[in-house]
């Protein structure tokens, strides 16, 4: 085998070697691109991870503040039991105190139906009898105040012990502010006078303006109070009565 020969044969062996490295290279290739999406796969789930992770972290912040308030409530209830208990125990102790009490009073009461039983009893009697007749008086008195209270407030048939004040007042304003009024028309009516002398439409048209005026007035702060009525049952649920 001559040099030539030799060297196209190994030329060719390396040519074949090549082919196979390449080969062998794009399988590489193809298994870091698997390799590198598997890679982005897991750098994904590793993100959604951290995004559960924080907002459990979140949920978890919320419950431990929850549970900071529930249990200042319980430190609450638990003041206002030891309150509770503190009274009962005083309104025992009192009872203990009224049983004494009635005890000496009913050895009184025996002693004094030993020695003068029956004018003490007879006297006793007269004073528990008028007791319970000013009892029964006190009550019917109560009971007919409240019902005449009900009858002065009783739904469209309300009675207002200062109506025949607020009307006289009423009137009075309604006669002043139409008073004023009269003055202010009258006082435009000279200063258009004097101001626009020759333009008789502007000042008769300005006139009626103000005399429409008060009306526009009137229906404008009838609709705001009506708005402000309507607002006001929705919020306390009171039905609107025009």
């Amino acid at each position: 085998m001559s040099e030539k020969q030799r060297l196209e044969q190994n030329i060719a062996t390396w040519r074949n070697d090549i082919r196979q490295f390449q080969s062998q290279i794009q399988s590489h290739e193809q298994t870091i691109r698997n390799y590198q999406n598997q890679i982005n796969s897991l750098q994904s789930s590793y993100n959604n991870k951290q995004t559960e992770i924080r907002d459990l972290q979140s949920k978890i912040n919320v419950l431990e503040a929850e549970i900071e308030v529930l249990q200042g409530q319980i430190d609450d209830l638990n003041t206002q039991i030891a309150i509770i208990e503190r009274e009962t125990n005083k309104v025992n102790n009192l009872n203990a105190d009224d049983e004494d009490a009635i005890a000496q009073y009913t050895s009184y009461f025996s002693y004094l139906n030993s020695s003068q039983a029956s004018v003490k009893n007879d006297a006793l009697q007269t004073n528990k009898t008028s007791y319970q007749m000013l009892l029964s008086e006190n009550k019917a008195l109560k009971e007919q105040q409240y019902d005449i209270l009900n009858k002065l407030t009783r739904g469209d048939q309300k009675t207002n012990l200062l109506e025949p004040y607020q009307i006289r007042t009423k009137s009075l304003e309604t006669i002043l502010f139409y008073l004023y009024f009269i003055v202010l028309l009258v006082y435009a009516y000279f200063f258009l006078s004097a101001t626009q002398k020759n333009e008789l439409g502007l000042r008769v048209l300005v006139l009626m303006l103000l005399a429409a005026l008060p009306f526009v007035i009137y229906y404008i702060e009838k609709l705001f109070i009506d708005v402000l009525r309507y607002g006001w049952s929705l919020i306390t649920f009171v039905p609107y009565e025009q």
